[in-house]
């Protein structure tokens, strides 16, 4: 029986492997994912007349990596995640796809809500059972409460909006403040801004990037307590690797190093290559070339240089989310003379003239001279 993996390569490189022998045609650093069935519900939601609801749709773990929320459906209203309005009553949140309703009211409990995934390996869609939202009213006083976890992480794509949920219930409702925290701990409130959008119990960032990674907190509170949420959030991007100098010119016997800069998200690994071939194996040199040594993982210094050691030298950098390489080249200078061809014996008789060859390379080009 042949079984369907779903592979996930280097950068962006998403495939879905339907035969053993495409399997084995891929690299051994292919992370594979086996493409298994899963199911998709939406959780059940008790929320309080007046307050905000966060309704989600549950993807098994195992299959979250590539299985995205496409849509919701609202009774016979569609909801997109990216036709939402921060400021609206019905936000999909742009990292989880879950859906937020703001201000919910006794209409939200007469219609059926479902959500509809999308298996970006093969393009499969499947949509959730649809359930009812269970609004409660209130008759007494309520100090601020939560079922969202107290510490929660979001991941976000470098570029990409994200929304920050605050799902805290109250009566009266609570008054909700959002701060960041610095990294000696300290709360420092948020000023609403046009990249940087606050609407109470959810806060928009858009087009994120690396200053927006860190601690963000919310706190609600009425005059009956105070509950507070922290999210963590992480900004992913890929990837982007440079040698410098691109080219050097050394004389043969000088030194010459190469450095290899990054940008973007932490750097699992880091691999380097000197005309396609590896010069390592765990971080530790393997050519038994003992010119050669680390200054850093990210310096590479090669001493006394040769006519072996020219050429193109390879960083290749990874992390969870990319591969990146660049290449840079080692040209020699001024090399020191070396015999390409001496005088080979040879047997002869006296009288016929005879013919020697003798040359030489180096840089400059050397002179030959006979004695």
């Amino acid at each position: 029986m042949v079984a369907f993996c779903g592979i996930e390569g280097a950068s962006n490189n998403t495939k879905l492997v339907t035969t053993l022998k495409e399997l084995e045609l891929l690299g051994t650093n292919t992370t594979i994912m086996v493409r298994r069935q899963f199911h998709v519900h939406v959780e059940n939601t008790e929320v309080f007349l007046g307050n905000s609801a966060l309704i989600k749709c549950a993807i098994p773990d195992y299959v979250r990596a590539y299985v995205k929320v496409a849509s919701w459906q609202r009774g016979e209203e569609m909801l997109l995640p990216d036709l939402s309005d921060v400021a609206g009553r019905y936000v999909v949140l742009s990292a989880s796809g879950d859906l937020y309703i703001r201000a919910v009211r006794t209409e939200d409990s007469l219609v059926k809500y479902s959500c509809l995934v999308t298996n970006t390996l093969n393009g499969d869609r499947q949509r959730s059972e649809a359930v009812m939202l269970q609004v409660k009213e209130l008759s007494k006083n309520l100090a601020p409460r939560t079922t969202q976890k107290p510490v929660m992480d979001i991941h976000v794509e470098r570029g990409n909006d994200v929304h920050m949920p605050c799902n805290i219930q109250g009566s009266p409702l609570p008054i909700f403040t959002w701060y960041r925290v610095s990294d000696s701990s300290a709360l420092y409130p948020i000023p609403s801004s046009q990249r940087v959008i606050l609407s109470r119990t959810l806060l928009l960032i858009k087009n994120a990037d690396e200053r927006d990674a860190g601690k963000w907190v919310c706190q609600a509170s009425n005059q009956f307590g105070e509950q507070r949420i922290e999210i963590r959030l992480f900004v992913n991007s890929y990837v982007s690797v440079h040698i410098l100098p691109q080219v050097q010119i050394v004389n043969s016997g000088g030194t010459a190093i190469f450095n290899c800069s990054t940008t973007g998200s932490a750097i699992d690994n880091i691999e380097w290559l000197h005309n396609g071939k590896p010069l390592q194996e765990d971080n530790i040199l393997t050519t038994g070339r003992d010119n050669l040594r680390f200054l850093a993982k990210y310096s590479l210094m090669i001493q006394n240089v040769g006519r072996r050691d020219r050429g193109v030298y390879q960083c290749l950098v990874q992390n969870q989310k990319s591969s990146a390489q660049a290449m840079a080249e080692l040209k020699l200078g001024d090399t020191v003379p070396e015999l390409i061809y001496t005088f080979i014996e040879q047997n002869v008789r006296p009288g016929p003239l005879i013919s020697l060859k003798c040359s030489a390379s180096g840089s400059p080009p050397p002179q030959v001279s006979f004695g």
